[in-house]
Formats: C-alpha cells, structure tokens, sequence
C-alpha cells in the first residue's frame, strides 16, 4: 500500500526512483517531520507516533487522511468554498 502522505524529501538530487526511500513522514495533523521514520518504512509496513500530538500513523490511515482531504478539498471548490471558510463571491 502505498502513501502520497505528506513528505519531506532528505535530498532533490537523487533518482526520483530511489528518493521514496528518503523522504520523511510528516505528520498530517501537527506537521512535524519524523527524523527517523521514512515512507518506504511506512510502505513496508511500519507506523511510528508523532512526538508533538502523540497521534500513531501508518501508511493505511495516511492514505485515508489523503483521501479525505482530496475529498475536502474538490467539494469546497464545488460548493465555492475558499481554504478559510467563506463562500466566494457571496452576497453580503
């Protein structure tokens, strides 16, 4: 199972094949950056707990926040709904 969860990636210049193996899971909740856990741990099965919210991720409830918040994200954009909470173009 695979996550596009967030990421931060450890290095730009290396093949985009081999850079999965060095990118950091990010917490979706706190944003903190794991220094330790990578997402081709995740991949292969690991979790780890975030150190600020203390919230445990793995690679499959990652992938559901992922879906959720593309989910969010298109049915805000169709209601007209912008990131803070305000129609656009709405009648005062």
């Amino acid at each position: 199972m695979t996550s596009s969860a967030s990421v931060v990636s450890t290095s730009d210049a290396l093949d985009p094949a081999d850079d999965r193996a060095l990118q950091l899971a990010t917490c979706p909740l706190c944003h903190t950056v794991d220094t330790v856990t990578t997402v081709s741990a995740l991949d292969a099965g690991g979790s780890w707990r975030c150190r600020t919210c203390h919230q445990r991720w793995n690679a499959r409830r990652l992938t559901t926040v992922d879906a959720y918040t593309k989910w969010s994200r298109e049915r805000d954009e169709a209601h007209g709904v912008t990131a803070v909470g305000t129609r656009v173009n709405s009648a005062l």
